[in-house]
C-alpha cells in the first residue's frame, strides 16, 4: 500500500500490516493509517470474493485456515471436538456484510469437508439406534474419537444381539477381537482431520505427533503416549505399536490357519505387520500365544 508516494505496508490475506517505522513520515500517523485503510476496502471486497468463489479450503496444523499463504482465520473449541466455532483474522477496514458472507462461506466449507471426511464419526453422533447397548457403545467410541480397546466395553458387547450387531455393522463400526473401531476412519485424510479437531478440543495432546502414513508398525516408542497412539489408530504391546486394524487381519489369518489350536506361521503373516522375523515372534508373545517347535519341521 503505497500513500503519496510513501510506503505504508502491505496487504497480507486480508489484514493490513501497517509498517509506519520508515523515518521519513512527515504527515500525521493517524490519518495515515485511516487513507491506508480507506484504499484497501475495494481490494478487501475483491479477495472475498474470491475466497468465497474458490473451491480450496485449507485448515493446517495450527487451526489455521490460510488463503494464498496468509491466515484469513481460526478455528477455536466448541461444544464437541466434530464441531469447532470459526472466527475471522480480517482487517477492521472490512465491512460487516463482507464479513458476515465471508464466516458463513468459510463455516460452510469447514462442516462440508468435516463431514465428508469424518462421515462416519458424524453419523454416529447422530444416529439413533434402539437398542440400548447400541446407544451407550456409539456414544463411547463417539467419545473416543473412533477407536477404542474392546475390553472396556466387553459386557456391554455380550447384550448386543445378533440382529443389532447388523446395525452396528451398517453404522461403519467394526467389532473387533481387539478393538471397536470406524475403518474408514483409519484413513490418513481422516486421521488426520480427527486429531487436528482432537487436539484443538484437548489442548494437553498438542505436542503428541500423529505416525507417519503407510506405516502398520511402529518399535521402540515406549515414550509415546498410549492413548494419543490409540486415537491415531495404533495399539501398543510392549514396545511395539501396531495398527488396530492390521492386528485385527492377523487375528483373522491366525484364525483361518489354526488347526487343533495350532496354526503355522507364514510370510504373509510377517508381511502383513511389516517388520523382522524376530519382531513378529515377540509380538505373538505379547499376544499371548506360545511356540511350539515340532519334530522334523523347519
Amino acid at each position: 500500500v503505497i500513500i503519496d508516494g510513501q510506503y505504508i505496508g502491505q496487504l497480507n490475506g486480508l489484514k493490513l500490516d501497517l509498517d509506519l517505522k520508515s523515518g521519513s513520515l512527515k504527515t500525521d500517523i493517524k490519518s495515515l493509517k485511516k487513507a491506508a485503510r480507506q484504499a484497501i476496502i475495494p481490494e478487501l471486497m475483491k479477495r472475498v470474493n474470491k475466497i468465497i468463489k474458490s473451491e480450496v479450503f485449507k485448515l493446517e496444523d495450527d487451526h489455521k485456515i490460510y488463503w494464498m499463504d496468509n491466515p484469513i482465520a481460526y478455528i477455536s473449541r466448541g461444544k464437541n471436538y466434530l464441531n469447532p466455532k470459526l472466527e475471522l483474522l480480517v482487517d477492521e477496514a472490512m465491512d460487516q456484510e463482507s464479513k458476515e458472507k465471508l464466516k458463513i462461506n468459510l463455516e460452510k466449507k469447514l462442516y462440508t469437508l468435516i463431514s465428508s471426511e469424518l462421515s462416519d464419526l458424524v453419523n454416529l453422533s447422530k444416529s439413533k439406534f434402539k437398542n440400548n447397548y447400541v446407544r451407550a457403545l456409539s456414544y463411547q467410541l463417539f467419545e473416543n474419537n473412533g477407536v477404542m480397546k474392546r475390553e472396556l466395553v466387553h459386557q456391554m458387547i455380550k447384550n448386543i444381539s445378533k440382529e443389532d450387531r447388523l446395525s452396528v455393522r451398517k453404522a461403519g463400526i467394526k467389532i473387533g477381537r481387539y478393538h471397536i473401531f470406524l475403518p474408514r476412519m483409519l484413513k490418513p485424510n481422516a486421521v488426520n482431520l480427527r486429531v487436528k479437531l482432537w487436539k484443538l478440543y484437548f489442548p494437553e495432546d498438542k505436542k503428541h505427533i500423529v505416525p507417519k502414513s503407510g506405516l502398520n508398525f511402529l518399535k521402540n516408542e515406549s515414550k509415546k503416549n498410549n492413548k494419543f497412539l490409540l486415537i491415531c489408530g495404533f495399539e501398543n504391546l510392549d514396545k511395539f505399536y501396531i495398527r488396530v486394524d492390521i492386528l485385527e487381519r492377523l487375528f483373522l489369518k491366525i484364525i483361518e490357519n489354526e488347526k487343533d489350536g495350532i496354526f503355522k506361521i507364514d510370510s504373509d503373516m510377517i508381511n502383513l505387520i511389516g517388520c523382522t522375523k524376530e519382531n513378529f515372534f515377540a509380538v505373538l508373545e505379547l499376544m499371548e500365544y506360545k511356540r511350539k517347535k515340532i519334530q522334523g519341521d523347519k
